[in-house]
C-alpha cells in the first residue's frame, strides 16, 4: 500500500479511480502492507524461530514464500517532515537521536508520577 521502488509496468488487476495492482521487483523501504492468511501462515512457518527482520519482502519472494504485489499509485504516503527522523538513515545524527529520546523521557516521567 506504500510506495515501492521497482515494479512491472503491466498491471495484474485494474482497480477503480486510477489504481492498479502490479508485480513488484523491489519493495525496500515500504511501510504499509496487506498480508493474506495463507501468506501469514507460510511466513510464520518459515520465519520461526526468528532469523531475520519481519519485512524482508524481496527475500521472501525470492525464497518462494510469498507473491509480492503493489497498488500503484500508493494508497499510503509518508509525511516528508517525518521522513528524516529515521534511526536507519540517521543513526549518527545527535540532534535527531535526541528528538527521538525526548518522548521516552516524558513517558518515563509520567510513569513515575503514576507510581508515586
Amino acid at each position: 500500500l506504500s510506495q515501492v521502488n521497482h515494479y512491472n509496468s503491466k498491471s495484474v488487476v485494474d482497480l477503480p479511480n486510477g489504481y492498479s495492482v502490479h508485480n513488484v521487483y523491489n519493495a525496500a523501504l515500504t511501510h504499509a502492507y496487506i498480508i493474506n492468511k495463507t501468506a501469514a501462515r507460510i511466513l510464520l512457518d518459515k520465519l520461526f524461530p526468528v532469523w531475520c527482520v519481519a519485512d524482508q519482502w524481496q527475500m521472501f519472494k525470492e525464497f518462494g514464500f510469498i507473491r509480492l504485489f503493489a497498488v500503484i499509485p500508493e494508497y499510503i504516503k509518508t509525511n516528508p517532515v517525518h521522513e528524516s527522523v529515521s534511526t536507519i538513515g540517521n543513526r549518527n545524527n545527535r540532534e535527531i537521536q535526541e528528538k527521538k529520546r525526548r518522548p521516552e523521557k516524558k513517558f518515563i516521567q509520567i510513569a513515575r508520577l503514576k507510581s508515586e
